[in-house]
């Protein structure tokens, strides 16, 4: 095992990307990452900026996995953080990175075969089977050490950076089955365990819980809220309303910061969700005006079918005239070029039916 201190830490950072030696967990470390990772010293405030690896390695916060996934990575939000693995009987993280204030931290478990997964726009190819079993052993290890369930593992804490106190174990390098024996998996759903709701609010949220809690309890609240609001500000005061009234039942209370990033987080993606709902489809198109949010149920349910009956009718609509369109530019055209104009030369042109093209459009045939 072996503790980095600050200087040594600066030091490594100096070495890369120059003269990379593959003998130690934090050369691993920072061959994996990114050519251009995302990073901040406080991404709360200053958001997050694409950088080359070298000039990343310099800030607190890096972006760990890209489109190879070469660790697990989890969130541990208790004092205990350095010792969790142990009691929780899981082999040692390759990588610790605790805070040296609060004693929280990230652990890393370096894979000996990197998991492929499609980028941010679902681009690449990559099998889903490994996808689901890294998946699937993340969340294990999160509910076995009571980790943070909303730590997606994209933004982690830089061990290479001074502020950390780090604690590196050179040779922990698994495979996922190696990794998966320390665990159960027959009950893991791979995809959400809140899939179906927040569940039942406790009266305590205790540490190592409250931000997956909080987070939970507080979207769902959210969702019901989003159309009443009128602007993104609106929103995320009310949000931050909501986030601050439930950490009142966490044990300790999260800092004014968390609960930000929390509403922040929550606000964000609920109102682009918003604007993109009352945007999309042919109820923008058609200009109606949004549904009153006090609307009563019954009402709301009716109004709801009139739109999408007007919807499917101006779809039509549409459709139509946009065949009758093609069905007259393919007679011009048959007509320039001193052919004889006939159904079914037409139907076959535009890949239509016959039978089809007689009975909505025979009309055209007229002109």
């Amino acid at each position: 095992m072996l503790t980095r201190t600050l200087e040594k830490s600066k030091e490594k950072v100096g070495f890369y990307p120059g003269t990379i030696s593959m003998d130690t967990a934090l050369d691993r470390y920072c061959d994996s990452l990114p050519r251009r990772p995302y990073c901040s010293d406080d991404y709360v405030k200053h958001g997050l900026f694409r950088r080359d690896r070298e000039s990343a390695l310099h800030s607190s916060h890096i972006q760990l996995n890209g489109k190879r996934r070469a660790y697990i990575c989890l969130d541990v939000d208790r004092p205990d953080a350095g010792t969790s693995w142990i009691d929780a009987g899981v082999p040692a993280p390759t990588i610790l990175a605790l805070n040296t204030e609060n004693g929280h931290g990230h652990l890393f478990w370096e894979l000996e075969s990197p998991v492929s997964f499609p980028d941010c726009y679902g681009r690449g190819k990559a099998r889903e089977k490994p996808q689901a079993y890294w998946k699937a052993v993340k969340r294990a290890y999160e509910l076995r050490l009571q980790a943070d369930t909303c730590y997606a593992g994209v933004i982690s804490k830089n061990p290479t950076h001074g502020r950390w106190r780090v604690i590196a174990h050179d040779n922990a390098v698994y495979d996922l089955p190696e990794l998966a024996d320390y665990v159960d998996l027959t009950k893991i759903n791979t995809f959400s365990d809140r899939a179906s709701g927040p569940g039942e609010l406790p009266d305590v949220i205790p540490e190592g819980y409250r931000d997956a809690t909080v987070f939970d309890h507080a979207r769902y609240r959210v969702y019901r809220k989003v159309h009443s609001c009128k602007s993104a500000e609106e929103l995320f005061s009310v949000t931050y309303d909501i986030v601050m009234e439930l950490n009142t039942r966490c044990s300790p209370p999260m800092s004014e910061r968390q609960c930000r990033s929390i509403a922040n987080g929550i606000s964000k993606w609920c109102w682009a969700r918003r604007a993109k709902s009352i945007d999309s489809k042919n109820r923008g198109i058609m200009g109606l005006p949004e549904i009153a949010a006090d609307m009563e149920a019954e009402t709301k349910k009716l109004e709801i079918r009139n739109r999408q009956r007007m919807s499917a009718e101006y779809t039509n609509a549409l459709q139509r005239k946009r065949t009758e369109e093609r069905v007259l530019e393919c007679i011009r055209s048959f007509k320039f070029q001193g052919k004889r104009v006939s159904k079914a030369a037409v139907a076959r042109e535009i890949g239509m039916q016959r039978a089809e093209l007689s009975r909505r459009y025979a009309h055209l045939f007229q002109k």
